[in-house]
């Protein structure tokens, strides 16, 4: 997943579920290591420490890994990209990020691809590896046999970064202080609709509505993949 922003906590809940699992997929981010603007800086990288701590401590076995690029001469790269690959099957890219804004109050235009064949997958794994490589600094055919012979996208960019291919340095979550914990937990600068866009104090009980929204909707989901068997009469 690339995005210039990850804080939304729906998301961070769906992906620590995810990541508690033993046989659960990888998740791999990629963003900027720290916002250009101050007011970004004082707002979302606060809430992304949040959004990365719940990862961090979901990740029980080690699959989960969060990059920043930096170029040749080490200096940040600020990710404007907005992009998700998953499993090699579905890729969305388009104009939202991985925040509250982007989810339900600004407006945003999204593309979603769902490999059918073989070939559509090949491509989508082909594209992946083509982005990996080029924000590593190395060709796409040591990244290719990398992950082939790691089992894994993450135990290959471990590896190719021990070889020196070091332009993705890994991003970790600082303790969250005090005036952190409070950007946070109201995610101020980052309101999930309307209703609360100016009124900050309305948006954890938004945040429980919506949590219950979308678990509703994936039990439906489930109900309709596993339908109730059929009697004749």
């Amino acid at each position: 997943m690339e995005s210039q922003y990850f804080t939304a906590p729906l998301i961070a809940r769906e992906l620590a579920a995810r990541l508690r699992e033993p046989d659960g997929p990888e998740v791999i981010l990629i963003s900027t290591e720290h916002s250009p603007s101050y007011f970004d800086q004082m707002t979302m990288d606060r809430t992304r420490l949040a959004f990365l701590q719940e990862l961090q401590e979901a990740d029980r076995h080690g699959r989960m890994r969060m990059f920043c690029p930096v170029t040749t001469m080490g200096l940040p790269i600020i990710v404007h990209a907005k992009l998700t690959i998953i499993d090699d099957q579905l890729m969305r890219i388009g104009s939202a990020n991985i925040n509250n804004r982007s989810l339900g109050f600004d407006t945003e235009c999204d593309l979603s691809l769902e490999a059918s064949t073989d070939a559509h997958r090949a491509e989508i794994t082909r594209l992946r590896n083509k982005l990996l490589s080029h924000w590593l600094g190395c060709p796409q055919t040591p990244m290719d046999e990398a992950i082939e012979a790691c089992r894994g996208v993450g135990p290959a960019l471990d590896q190719l970064r021990a070889m020196g291919h070091c332009r993705l340095r890994p991003l970790h979550p600082e303790p969250l202080g005090a005036l952190a914990t409070f950007v946070a937990t109201f995610h101020l600068g980052d309101p999930i609709g309307p209703g609360d866009a100016w009124r900050p104090w309305k948006r954890r009980a938004a945040f429980r509505r919506a949590r219950r929204e979308v678990g509703a909707i994936a039990g439906r989901a489930g109900a309709g993949a596993h339908p109730e068997p059929q009697t004749s009469a």
